[in-house]
Formats: structure tokens, C-alpha cells, sequence
């Protein structure tokens, strides 16, 4: 995303997420949810960067991890 390619970054991101759902690697799809926050945000897509905080959270219910860039109560606050 960073340069430039937005649509291809979304497109590898969502390969990503679903290898890790059928893999049920709960904490690389928070990772990946909450850098699809980031994505939309980057392109002006804030309602669906708030989704996929909500999702991120989602994955989270009640497993915390502390890992850069993966906590969606920080990301909401530069969302």
C-alpha cells in the first residue's frame, strides 16, 4: 500500500486471511484483519476500516495479544 499498490495489497491480504482461517491461526488473523484497518484507512475507506477492527476483535474475544500493530482498541483511536 505504501506505494501506491492499495488493490493488490487488499487482494494478497485477503489470500492471506483465508490460509490463515483454515488453518485457524487466530493470531495472524488479527494481524491481518487489523492491517486491512490500516489499508482502508490509507485509501479513505474509514467505515471499512472500522469494520475490520470489529472483526479484529472479533478473533480477539477474550485471548489478548501483545504484538505490534495487532491491538484494535489502539487502532481506533487513528482510524
Amino acid at each position: 500500500a505504501d506505494l501506491g499498490e492499495a488493490v493488490q495489497a487488499a487482494t494478497l491480504y485477503q489470500q492471506a486471511l483465508g490460509q490463515a482461517e483454515e488453518a485457524g491461526e487466530r493470531d495472524l488473523l488479527v494481524y491481518l484483519a487489523c492491517g486491512m484497518a490500516r489499508l482502508d484507512r490509507r485509501v479513505g475507506n474509514y467505515a471499512g476500516a472500522l469494520e475490520w477492527l470489529r472483526r479484529a476483535a472479533l478473533y480477539l474475544e477474550g485471548h489478548p495479544m501483545v504484538l505490534p500493530l495487532t491491538n484494535p482498541e489502539g487502532l481506533y483511536g487513528i482510524i
